[in-house]
């Protein structure tokens, strides 16, 4: 899986250590894996959501 993603074993030994990784990491990992992260952290969604707003050409 961890090559899957283009992370080292390294980074994804930081990234599962981390209680505050970004919605972002998390979420390309849950697609590798098939599972939907929202259904344990619905914020993750609505967290995704505004900073796509924000990144929105005006």
């Amino acid at each position: 899986m961890v090559k899957c993603v283009r992370y080292d074993k390294t980074t994804y030994y930081s990234h599962i250590k981390k209680a505050d990784l970004d919605f972002a990491i998390l979420l390309v990992y849950g697609k590798e894996i098939a599972y939907d992260f929202t259904k344990e952290s619905p914020e993750i969604e609505a967290c995704l959501l505004e900073r796509n707003n924000k990144n929105r050409p005006r």
